[in-house]
């Protein structure tokens, strides 16, 4: 299980004009981004992904994720993994974070059709707990395939 980093870039290609400051996910081997995590320039939090939603776990053992909006995509992998969630004894909370939140997160991880869910062990040079894959992120993932196998 490879993990991803979140690292910071400058505004590229007018992401300054749509108001979000893109983070590309950067995988352990430095490859090019394969995929980004937008903040909002204006108020600072962060949204969503190309195509992934972000969380974090805080320290007290809070799933964190945006509040569906016009923000986020409400897409399907988010809905199976927040129903995967409720299952766990995390509490969820669906609201608004900062980058300051995911860099003292207990872990943090992203969602997406193709990636399931995927721990970010790095987020702007940041390193996230342990720099380790989280045990709930992984558990899960484990969940989340296990329930994809079975249908």
């Amino acid at each position: 299980l490879s993990a991803f980093f979140l690292a910071q870039r400058l505004f590229e290609q007018g992401a300054e004009n749509r108001g979000f400051n893109p983070f590309p996910l950067r995988g352990c081997s430095g490859n090019e981004a394969e995929q980004v995590v937008n903040v909002d320039v204006e108020d600072g939090f962060v949204t969503e992904g190309t195509s992934n939603n972000a969380y974090i776990i805080t320290q007290d053992n809070v799933l964190v994720t945006r509040h569906v909006g016009n923000q986020i995509l409400n897409g399907i992998t988010r809905r199976a993994v927040l129903k995967l969630a409720e299952q766990t004894e995390l509490k969820i909370e669906e609201r608004a974070f900062t980058l300051e939140e995911a860099y003292a997160a207990k872990e943090a991880f992203v969602t997406s059709a193709t990636t399931f869910v995927w721990p970010v062990v790095e987020i702007d040079q940041h390193v996230v707990a342990d720099g380790k894959p989280g045990a709930f992120a992984q558990k899960l993932r484990e969940l989340y395939i296990a329930e994809a196998l079975a249908a």
